[in-house]
């Protein structure tokens, strides 16, 4: 199951385990929503009559809502460097599935292999050969291939028989020179069709995201209303999904609630390049809370917080394919862990 969106530092692989660390409560606030993995859990779990999502930038935050609503359900675009440039910043869609390892900042291709990538995706999607013709490449054995996926795997053995394309059009490997500004560390290849996003990387062979983003079964009920629908969820309400855009020091906690917070990750370089955050006013914050508080990262001051959960991982940051990280669970130290479910002993 897949979680959230294409999102640079998503929780997709860790959302299921997350949402069933954090207690019961009427509220769960996910206040650094980013991908909105842990949400989208939470969503499908049912476990939280209302979940509020909140991020500094606006973009994840509607591109999650539409993607809930089925916008991009017969998403086929090609995105040109150029389109990129145009529409990220009035776009969600195009800025965080278009942009290089989803930071919302650089085009995703480099100026070299750009008219491969587009050549490709005008074959997979559209049926028009000639680009790839016009670069030495017949592709339309594909054309009695119906499923995407099919199409997707012939088109890739294709290349990988080519050794001098290989790197360049589906491994992402450290030959590729990219354009200023971009990082060789990951290289991501994205396609995409009836809503669904496949990159491809170094570290991963394969990873696919969805924006056709699964919900919770429901048959209409009363006029009662809320920020959405009413709804019927398994003989209850659907979770009610509320969203804003701005500081986390401005989101509103109702009584009742479970703040999730999963900020910057101080030390990695990879999201302190997207602006300055002050950890003190943070951690300052957190212990002041009412609500119970649960901080992912990978590291947080002893002093002040514990660690409840360990999580070992493959970090999406770094080049090397084996580099594995451990993703923490803190809580400020004052605060109560959670009572676990006990194992029953048999004997």
């Amino acid at each position: 199951m897949k979680y959230g969106l294409p999102y640079q530092g998503s929780k997709n692989k860790l959302a299921e385990r997350i949402v069933s660390l954090l207690p019961q409560a009427e509220h769960l606030i996910d206040v650094f929503c980013g991908g909105c993995a842990v949400s989208h859990a939470a969503l499908l779990r049912g476990k939280y009559p209302y979940i509020h999502i909140n991020d500094v930038d606006w973009r994840p935050v509607t591109l999650f809502q539409d993607a809930l609503e089925g916008k991009y359900a017969d998403e086929d675009r090609w995105i040109s460097r150029e389109d990129f440039f145009r529409l990220k910043d009035t776009d969600p869609y195009v800025a965080v599935v278009w942009s290089f390892a989803n930071n919302m900042r650089d085009y995703l291709y480099s100026k070299e292999v750009e008219p491969l990538k587009r050549a490709i995706h005008y074959a997979m999607f559209y049926g028009d050969y000639d680009p790839a013709r016009e670069l030495g490449h017949d592709l339309s054995f594909i054309q009695p291939i119906d499923d995407l996926q099919k199409r997707y795997l012939a088109v890739k053995h294709y290349f990988s028989r080519l050794g001098h394309f290989q790197q360049q059009s589906f491994e992402g490997g450290a030959e590729l020179d990219c354009s200023p500004g971009i990082s060789r560390e990951i290289q991501l290849e994205s396609w995409n069709r009836g809503g669904r996003i496949c990159l491809l990387s170094r570290q991963t062979a394969s990873r696919t995201a969805t924006l056709r983003m699964p919900k919770p079964p429901y048959t209409d009920c009363s006029t009662e209303s809320d920020i959405t629908r009413c709804r019927k969820w398994g003989g209850q309400k659907q979770p009610v999904l509320t969203a804003s855009v701005g500081d986390y020091r401005d989101v509103y906690v109702p009584d009742d609630s479970v703040l999730y917070l999963d900020p910057p990750y101080k030390g990695t370089r990879d999201y302190e390049e997207q602006g300055d955050f002050d950890y003190e006013a943070f951690y300052d914050w957190c212990e002041k809370q009412k609500a119970p508080v649960f901080i992912s990262s990978y590291d947080m001051p002893a002093d002040r917080f514990r660690c409840i959960e360990e999580y070992s991982h493959r970090s999406t940051f770094a080049a090397n394919s084996n580099n594995a990280v451990t993703e923490r669970i803190f809580i400020p130290i004052h605060q109560e862990p959670p009572k676990r479910p006990r194992q029953l002993e048999l004997f």
